[in-house]
């Protein structure tokens, strides 16, 4: 016994002395690849750092197929047939493009998610750069247009969510609703948020570059510049229908030269040309989201990100694979080919991958250009099968066409063959590049001409001058007269499948009748004697003015009890 004594004697006595032996220093072991907040904020390189990563949360919260920011605003509009495998695929852009959804929608959930991610890192930056450089306080008036930016999506697609502008206390967690006012419509303006937007918008304008200056300033063509947050900032003061200051605002961006049309003489007599790679951070470019094809992604070697949200590290545009006609329900793209020094060439520039079939145009939008004789936007935003036919592809197998499908494919942000990789070892679907435009000149320009049309006193005669530029680079001839009828179609035709459409339909009142049977007729993709069948969902359609925003999150409204529900949801 008295040898097990001795032994637990030592065990212990040894304990101690190895105890009395330790310094804080040895437990205190610096995490690799960890900086603390403290130290960071400090050098010119860790402003470069803190900026990159608002901008890597934007891409992904864009990219990642299960929660594209891109894919969920197109699925509110009538642009779009979600479409997908069958009826049941990826329920959760199926309840955004039929108005079915509820709080617990994951691309609803995660968006709001995302979108505080990325303003969280901007109130990182704006706190703690105290004595900024030159170069810092570029930055800085970065972080608050994006800021802005992400509240302005927030604002008019969630309404009076909390404003939040500092890294926030665990006791600070449950931010209430910011400050709005509801609307006779029963819509909700969040007057909070737009106040807080046009100072971020207007203070960052004052230190960013112009796109002209920005290497000079030190920072990049894929960077926010002065003419973005002046874009943004027109931009919000026309959803808050301040027109005669939107127009003041847009005006003076278009004045300054920093920005044009492509003319079809430019780009090959190819309308497609306006969002591929050709024209990326081109002259028509205000701000795009940047992607690259240069990781060789594989379905073995994933690094963990291509399916998890956010996929924060893949450079690669996902959502664009998620949207390309399905290929393993008969599509085949384009086979033509082009006389190159005198030899019969394949056409490698049309040249379209399958996809995984989301996506698809409606036929009421097709039918929108035939009747608007807009022949140069209908064959540069969607292809018919008669005209893939004709270039010896397919649009689907024995007779039909891809669920979803009513005989029409998207050309803009396709799965272009060209545009992804072909490094050894690459699998393409998991590769494309194509940036995602978020704003370009065209859309300043119909703003522009929206704003002087309903400001005070109206300017038609500048309003006409820039629609007309609009209208006359696709061969349409110029209007002698303006209503807001001819914006808002030419807004629908010249920036179809670019996530404007839901939130135009919205701010102008127009979304309770336009999307009223949203979903309720579906193309299946099979056709009897040549007439194409519909699936039917009676529950499906836009309510006002429930649908007019998003719910809260699920997520939020049970963690925290100081904010409010959006009216009509639970």
């Amino acid at each position: 016994m008295k040898t097990k004594y001795y032994k637990q004697f030592a065990v212990a006595l040894v304990s101690l002395l190895f105890l009395a032996g330790c310094s804080s220093n040895f437990l205190d072991i610096q995490q690799k690849g960890v900086t603390k907040v403290i130290d960071y904020y400090k050098t010119d390189a860790d402003a470069t750092g803190a900026i990159m990563g608002c901008y890597n949360m934007m891409r992904a919260m864009n990219a990642s197929v299960w929660t594209s920011f891109w894919m969920t605003k197109e699925s509110l509009s009538d642009d779009i047939y979600t479409g997908g495998e069958n009826a049941g695929d990826r329920p959760e852009y199926q309840e955004l493009n039929t108005f079915t959804f509820g709080s617990t929608n994951s691309p609803i959930t995660n968006i709001y998610k995302y979108s505080y991610m990325v303003i969280y890192r901007t109130n990182m930056i704006v706190d703690n750069f105290k004595t900024p450089t030159p170069y810092q306080k570029v930055v800085i008036a970065e972080a608050k247009a994006i800021r802005a930016y992400m509240y302005f999506e927030l604002a008019t697609l969630y309404g009076n969510v909390p404003l939040v502008l500092h890294e926030l206390l665990p006791t600070e967690y449950a931010q209430p609703n910011s400050a709005s006012v509801t609307n006779p419509d029963g819509t909700v303006t969040p007057t909070g948020l737009y106040a807080q937007i046009e100072k971020d918008l207007t203070e960052a304008m004052t230190d960013l570059p112009l796109k002209s200056q920005l290497k000079a300033a030190g920072s990049d063509i894929a960077r926010f510049s002065k003419g973005t947050a002046q874009a943004f900032l027109g931009k919000t003061q026309l959803f808050e229908k301040k027109y005669t200051e939107a127009a003041k605002t847009l005006n003076a961006l278009i004045s300054t030269g920093e920005y044009g049309l492509y003319q079809l003489s430019e780009i090959n007599n190819d309308y497609t040309q306006l969002l591929r790679k050709s024209t990326e951070f081109g002259k028509e470019s205000i701000f795009e989201i940047s992607y690259s094809s240069d990781r060789v992604n594989d379905w073995n070697n994933a690094f963990g990100d291509l399916w998890n949200d956010p996929s924060r590290t893949n450079p690669a545009n996902l959502v664009w694979q998620l949207c390309g006609p399905r290929g393993d329900q008969g599509f085949n793209g384009p086979q033509d080919s082009v006389i190159v020094a005198g030899k019969k060439t394949p056409n490698l520039s049309s040249r379209i991958n399958g996809g995984w079939g989301f996506g698809y145009p409606t036929l009421d939008l097709y039918n929108a250009y035939v009747a608007a004789g807009d022949a140069v936007r209908a064959n540069g935003a969607i292809l018919t099968e008669t005209q893939l036919l004709e270039k010896g592809g397919t649009m689907g197998k024995d007779g039909n066409f891809m669920w979803g499908c009513p005989g029409l494919v998207r050309l803009k942000y396709t799965t272009w063959a060209t545009e992804t990789s072909s490094a050894p070892g690459a699998v393409p679907d998991l590769c494309y590049g194509s940036n995602l435009r978020i704003i370009r000149y065209a859309d300043v320009l119909l703003m522009a001409a929206e704003a002087n049309l309903l400001a005070t006193p109206a300017d038609v005669t500048t309003a006409l001058g820039q629609i007309n530029q609009v209208r006359n680079r696709v061969n349409l001839p110029s209007l002698t007269s303006l209503n807001l009828d001819d914006i808002k179609l030419e807004r629908r035709l010249e920036l179809s499948f670019e996530g404007c459409r839901y939130q135009d339909l919205v701010r102008w009142g127009d979304a309770k009748t336009v999307l009223a049977n949203q979903g309720k007729q579906v193309p299946t993709g099979k056709r009897i004697n040549g007439v194409l069948q519909y699936n039917t969902n009676s529950s499906a359609g836009f309510h006002a003015p429930k649908n007019n925003m998003f719910p809260i999150p699920f997520n939020e409204m049970s963690s925290n009890p100081n904010v409010k529900q959006n009216p009509g949801y639970n």
